[in-house]
C-alpha cells in the first residue's frame, strides 16, 4: 500500500480446485499471504477495491518467486 495504511478493505479473493479463501492488508505499506493450486485446475481472483483505490498495488508469484501479474500502483 503506497500510503501504508492497508487496504482500506480492498481483497482479493481466490477460488481454486473449490476453495474460497480472502487475502487482505488489513494495516501497513507490505504484507504477504498464500494460498494453493492445483495443477491444471483454474483459478479464479478477484479484486475488490477498498476505501482508496489509487493506493493498493499486489503481486503474485509462483512458487519459485517468479511475478506471475503484478497490479495496481506501487
Amino acid at each position: 500500500d503506497s500510503f501504508g495504511d492497508g487496504w482500506n478493505g480492498g481483497t482479493l479473493t481466490v477460488v481454486s480446485n473449490g476453495v474460497t479463501t480472502t487475502h487482505t492488508l488489513a494495516t501497513g505499506d507490505q504484507g504477504s499471504s498464500t494460498f494453493q493450486v492445483v495443477s491444471g485446475q483454474p483459478v479464479v481472483i478477484t479484486w475488490t477495491v477498498g476505501a482508496f483505490a489509487f493506493e493498493p498495488s499486489f503481486e503474485l508469484l509462483d512458487p519459485d518467486g517468479a511475478t506471475i501479474i503484478a497490479l495496481g500502483n506501487p
